[in-house]
């Protein structure tokens, strides 16, 4: 797992989301790693860890949605921050010097 995760720092972009899928969890006989090594893994590095098995589906769509979610939330966090920055964000009165604002939505 720790040269996976050493590749994706080397190769990937640093704002890459990550989460930990574990696979065969219906499966403990051909299992890779344990659930307590993964689970250790994810916590030390700050991932959510998912145990899925793609060949009955479970967690599959959760993992999918996870990784989805985190995205969102990264987005929406940058949005916000470069809004709120001393020299960025939109004005609502920018454009309408000399024209005639509805009382609700003067500035």
């Amino acid at each position: 797992m720790q040269s996976w995760l050493s590749q994706i720092e080397q190769h990937a972009n640093e704002n890459v989301l990550k989460i930990l899928v574990a696979t065969k969890c219906d499966d403990t006989d051909h299992r890779q790693v344990s659930e307590e090594t993964a689970q250790a893994f994810a916590n030390e590095h700050g991932l959510q860890l998912y145990f899925t098995s793609a060949q009955i589906g479970t967690n599959v769509a959760e993992a999918f949605d996870a990784i989805a979610k985190i995205a969102v939330e990264k987005q929406a966090t940058s949005i916000m921050q470069r809004g709120n920055s001393a020299s960025g964000g939109t004005s609502l009165s920018k454009g309408n010097k000399g024209k005639k604002s509805a009382k609700c939505c003067n500035v």
